[in-house]
């Protein structure tokens, strides 16, 4: 699950007594994962294993290749691919094997 969808769901805690603005935050984050998946999403199987990643910039690009932290996923780059594809590369963002949307079969 991306973090996005993480942080939306932690905000959309039963603890929360403002139902409305948690929904509305809930379907913001959403509808923002979404286009994300849309314009970057990427996947492919490896060895019978659904790879997920985010992709960024031209393909003629220097390819830089973003592995993320222990506990994070590939849209802990999302901030900083922007610049990076100004800079003249291509931005490709794993998730490894149990973290994001690539599973562990």
């Amino acid at each position: 699950m991306p973090f996005l969808l993480v942080l939306a769901a932690a905000v959309a805690s039963p603890l929360t007594s403002d139902t409305s603005g948690t929904q509305r935050a809930l379907e913001a984050t959403t509808a923002l994962v979404a286009k994300y998946e849309r314009e970057h999403g990427r996947f492919a199987t490896l060895n019978g294993i659904k790879t997920h990643w985010l992709e960024w910039g031209d393909a003629r690009g220097t390819p830089l290749v973003w592995l993320h932290g222990s506990a994070s996923t590939a849209y802990e780059i999302r901030a900083v691919a922007p610049r990076l594809v100004a800079a003249g590369y291509r931005v490709l963002a794993m998730d490894y094997r149990g973290h994001g949307q690539t599973r562990v079969t």
